[in-house]
């Protein structure tokens, strides 16, 4: 059997073949549509009773919605009845929570009785997805609208039997890009960024905590540009951590003021040791992290720092001490910091074993506690970081966005998703 545009002499172009008589059977075709509007269905000369379901149609306006390919991943495993079912596709196998509409291959196995089963729109018309006989495996890939709870809905003509959805791909609204954001920063200077990203986030700071990323203007315009559609601000920041501690002389506070910073320390007064020596403590700790936070909100050219969400970089790779709780009092610090250069709305990036060694637990009554996560999973899927969504968060708070690396041409590049 064939479906093509009208007109169009090719029966070559097979949409459906079959050996039995007497079969019914089912498939899915994308077909041109000629000005007259209409199809030819044909069979290989034997007449046959066709059933045809519109479940959608390319436009030729550039607005609308655009297709992404997906990884392939189980989006569910359940079981089809003869009841209609609910089944939550969005937000698993690769399929974003932004995602309209979900290509499906959609497997039947071990039905209980013989007639076929149907994936399509929530509160839609029930119809044939495929057709089986009972205990058959078989097979069929559909494209269905995803309602605003995330799911599809499920049918069989009679009896029970497992359903597996599989994710060919999405389709998401066109102004809102591939629905996951990406982050870059110095490593990315003068590379090719994506344009399709939903937000974008940017390092303030080049390689080291101290420093200014030589492409942040160019880069922070880059993410203004991200086309939105998530629950993330289009354009954020992420700074680094580091406490290099006293042994870093030339650059750790030896009394209540440094770098030009005084600020109200909650744990007392900077000193030295004896001999002048700089020391570890709490307070040398805090004003540290303080100056840090301080020159990230005004000498990184960071114009507005209170229209952008921050997130503080936590990683082992750079400085930090054995003693998680004084790394824990120069985050504070650096929160105090980011916030008296203006920035309201502060987070933590690192990854789960990262943060336990270089922060520990972050107890309730620390100005850390309770702040929003954004957790790495390293190189992945776009599947694997939507299951990271539900991590417990690094310091009592949420996880807000997960990233994982991908491939972005000829390299790599990181990928956000939006947890909320």
């Amino acid at each position: 059997m064939s479906v093509t545009a009208q007109g169009v002499s090719n029966r070559a172009a097979v949409t459906q073949a079959f050996s039995s008589k007497g079969l019914s059977i089912a498939n899915t075709a994308t077909v041109r549509l000629p000005a007259s509007g209409a199809v030819d269905v044909r069979t290989s000369g034997v007449a046959s009773g066709v059933t045809v379901t519109v479940v959608g149609y390319w436009s030729a306006k550039a607005s609308g919605l655009v297709f992404v390919p997906a990884d392939g991943a189980r989006v569910a495993s359940t079981t089809v009845s003869s009841t209609v079912q609910r089944v939550r596709v969005a937000g698993a196998g690769g399929i974003p929570t932004t995602a309209r509409a979900a290509v499906l291959t959609a497997r039947t196995k071990g039905l209980s009785a013989s007639g076929w089963f149907h994936v399509g729109a929530a509160g839609a018309a029930v119809a044939t997805t495929q057709v089986v006989v009972k205990s058959q495996s078989l097979a069929a890939t559909v494209t269905v609208p995803i309602a605003p709870t995330g799911t599809v809905q499920t049918r069989a003509k009679a009896g029970s039997g497992a359903l597996n959805l599989d994710a060919v791909g999405y389709f998401v609204d066109g102004s809102s890009g591939v629905g996951t954001g990406a982050d870059v920063s110095y490593p990315q200077c003068g590379s090719a960024l994506p344009t399709d990203q939903a937000f974008g986030v940017v390092g303030v700071n080049a390689a080291l905590a101290n420093t200014t990323n030589p492409c942040f203007s160019s880069q922070l315009a880059w993410a203004g540009l991200s086309a939105g559609g998530t629950a993330q601000p289009k354009a954020q920041l992420y700074v680094l951590f580091a406490n290099p501690a006293a042994a870093a002389a030339s650059t750790w506070p030896t009394s209540n003021v440094f770098k030009g910073y005084a600020p109200k320390n909650p744990y007392g007064s900077c000193s030295t040791r004896a001999g002048g020596k700089p020391q570890n403590s709490p307070a040398c700790s805090f004003l540290y992290g303080y100056a840090l936070g301080g020159d990230d909100t005004t000498k990184r050219g960071v114009a507005n720092p209170g229209s952008h969400r921050w997130w503080i970089d936590v990683e082992t790779q750079f400085s930090h001490q054995t003693d998680t709780a004084l790394n824990r009092t120069v985050l504070e610090g650096m929160i105090a910091g980011l916030q008296s250069g203006g920035a309201k709305s502060i987070g933590f990036y690192s990854t789960a074993s990262q943060w336990a060694t270089v922060a520990g637990v972050v107890p309730k009554t620390s100005t850390a506690y309770g702040r929003s996560s954004w957790i790495a999973i390293g190189p992945g899927t776009l599947a694997a970081a939507q299951k990271a969504c539900s991590a417990p968060g690094l310091a009592g708070g949420k996880t807000a966005m997960t990233q994982y690396v991908t491939t972005f041409g000829k390299t790599t590049i990181d990928r956000d998703v939006s947890c909320t």
